[in-house]
């Protein structure tokens, strides 16, 4: 079992390296001659326990391989082996009611050590392999009950970590639940409802990716542009800033909300003004870095230029008034949303970066005196607000060019697709975030027409289909090779060799798919809550021309990280949803008809 919380090591990301949890033996009873089987550690990205004998190497407790790490409270394991590490002055063996077990991770060294009832055990693990991301975990058997202890309002320690080690639910992200789940399940099999691998949080470890400028730079005619936009955004800094109470004062005061920036550009201490000369610079690096060219079409007259005009509200004690300039009547493109979003994007890269290298760290609530933050997240998982800011100042930048007579043209097909960062979607997952399921041989069908249904329990990624019993293999997804056949409803597409295009309707959770095959026409259909699915040309086809073999075809599915769905094969006709207004009619068969017993899937 483990917490859905992982922590872990990169250069130059956000994560900080020293963590600390406990675990309390509520209960544990003997049930037959063996031991009671505890063990309780840490355990990678990478651990995948064999629910049973075979494949798998048989790896059913934590420590049994090389990527977990276990303590029973004799022994720590490692590898399938146990090493010693009971105090001489104790005669225990194993666990106790009541005992508490202290996990202490250092990835600095690295270092694993153990503590039992406060006191730490004689041995520890060092230089073991970073690769991954690393998780609490612990196995049991029947009739043990135990119970995690994070930190804060989840939990306080019974024994205090030593300094400089941190609870480990700061590692958690703000509005994270903390749920404990089962390091590897199939799901409810008795029900017919299968789960895909369990979805662990790994981008919590965050190393920031910014664009590189050092080799960009920036033409002539550029130059005197920098110091117009520094101009314009310090003014709009400051409007924003007046309109929220702020006012110019000698000494800032956060409290009293009192600036001395507060004033014109020119007159701003050097070290600000060159601050926002050089972010200025930045943002035109990055744009062309991106592939943008910036062009020049420049007005004769800046007079023809509108300033927004503000009350007299605004005049500060200095005699100054912010005077930006009215950006309200520029219409940006679909392409300059698209640089808007780019340049927001890498300014907060750029901004986490910098944080990152001043020695800060994540954690779930900001501490600036201990150097830890909760923003130092990926950009697509941070607080909307802040992916707000960022925009708006993207935005600025993109306008204010565009005020002064600039153009700025979207880059060709080449370096678009450069630039275009995880927009498309990889055949080559990593196996870690699938699982294929396929029924067994046994029920393989060679002749007639059959049908069955999918019940979406999540609203995720998931292929579902038909593939050849005899060479469909669970180490790809289905439809990657020539003997899958699959239904893509999260982005409504079909899938066969490796090869998407658009089919049907993307689908919601608790929707129906139900997966008919024809053996004697040779083709595969689908519909979606009893409405067949058609592709661009509007035929009713998915897939046609199937090759067909001896052994025949099986009900299969790929269902990707945290993704749940129910089959329905019919042996209860009453209980499919949509057969009698699609499939019945058509001359299809239950897949299940007349069989008492579930239909076994291999994986």
């Amino acid at each position: 079992m483990r917490p859905n919380i992982v922590v872990g090591v990169e250069d130059g990301e956000s994560m900080y390296k020293k963590w600390y949890f406990e675990v309390i033996i509520d209960h544990i009873e003997q049930v037959t001659h063996v031991q009671p089987h505890i063990r309780i550690g840490w355990a990678t990205t990478h651990f995948q326990p064999s629910p049973g004998h075979g494949d798998g190497f048989s790896s059913n407790g934590i420590g049994d391989n090389t990527y977990s790490y276990g303590f029973d409270g004799q022994n720590i394991w490692f590898a399938g082996r146990a090493y010693d590490v009971s105090n001489n002055d104790t005669k225990q063996v194993g666990f106790k009611k009541n005992d508490v077990i202290g996990c202490l991770l250092d990835l600095d060294i690295p270092e694993m050590w153990f503590s039992l009832n406060g006191l730490p055990v004689k041995g520890l693990i060092r230089e073991f392999n970073l690769t991954g991301m690393f998780y609490p975990a612990m196995s049991l058997s029947s009739r043990v009950s135990c119970r995690y202890i994070f930190g804060g309002e989840h939990g306080r320690f019974m024994h205090q970590p030593p300094e400089g080690v941190a609870s480990l639910y700061e590692a958690m992200l703000i509005k994270q639940k903390v749920c404990i789940e089962p390091c590897f399940s199939f799901g409810n099999i008795e029900r017919n409802c299968l789960n895909g691998p369990s979805h662990i949080q790994h981008n919590i470890a965050f190393t920031p990716q910014p664009v590189r400028t050092n080799h960009i730079i920036l033409p002539t005619y550029l130059e005197n542009i920098c110091d117009k936009l520094a101009a314009n955004s310090h003014e709009l800094w400051c409007m924003n800033k007046i309109a929220n109470g702020w006012r110019f004062g000698e000494n800032r005061d956060d409290i009293q909300k009192i600036n001395p920036c507060l004033t014109l550009f020119d007159n701003l201490p050097i070290e600000e003004k060159q601050h926002n000369l050089t972010t200025t610079v930045e943002n035109l690096k990055s744009l062309l870095a991106f592939g943008y060219h910036i062009g020049i079409e420049m007005k004769t007259d800046d007079r023809r230029l509108k300033y927004i005009k503000l009350p007299n509200t605004y005049v500060q004690s200095n005699s100054y008034k912010s005077q930006p300039l009215d950006l309200s009547n520029v219409i940006l493109s679909t392409k300059m949303d698209e640089l808007i979003e780019l340049l927001a994007e890498n300014t907060y890269n750029v901004w986490a970066a910098a944080r990152i290298k001043d020695g800060f760290t994540y954690d779930v609530s900001d501490n600036p005196h201990h150097k830890r933050s909760p923003y130092l997240l990926p950009y697509s998982i941070i607080d909307d607000s802040i992916k707000k800011i960022n925009r708006d100042i993207a935005s600025e930048t993109v306008k204010t060019l565009l005020s002064y007579g600039y153009t700025i043209d979207t880059p060709t097909g080449d370096i678009e697709d450069l630039n275009r960062r995880n927009k498309d979607v990889k055949n080559n997952e990593p196996m870690s975030n699938y699982r294929t399921y396929r029924a067994e041989k046994t029920f393989a069908v060679t002749r007639g027409k059959w049908y069955y249904e999918v019940e979406l329990l999540t609203s995720g990624r998931m292929l579902i289909g038909w593939g050849h019993a005899s060479n469909l293999g669970a180490f790809y997804p289905l439809g990657t090779d020539s003997y899958g056949y699959s239904f893509d409803g999260l982005n409504a597409r079909r899938f066969h060799h490796n090869t998407y295009d658009r089919f049907g309707k993307q689908w919601t959770k608790n929707d129906v798919v139900d997966c008919m095959i024809d053996l004697h026409d040779k083709t595969i259909s689908f519909s979606l809550n009893g409405e067949l699915m058609l592709d661009n040309y509007g035929n009713e086809t998915s897939f046609d021309g199937l090759d067909i073999d001896e052994i025949g075809f099986v009900p299969a599915i790929t269902s990707f990280n945290g993704q749940k769905a129910r089959f329905n094969f019919g042996q209860d006709i009453h209980s499919l949803k949509y057969f009698t207004s699609c499939g019945l009619q058509e001359g299809y068969e239950p897949f299940c008809v007349n069989m008492s017993k579930n239909a076994t899937f291999w994986y």
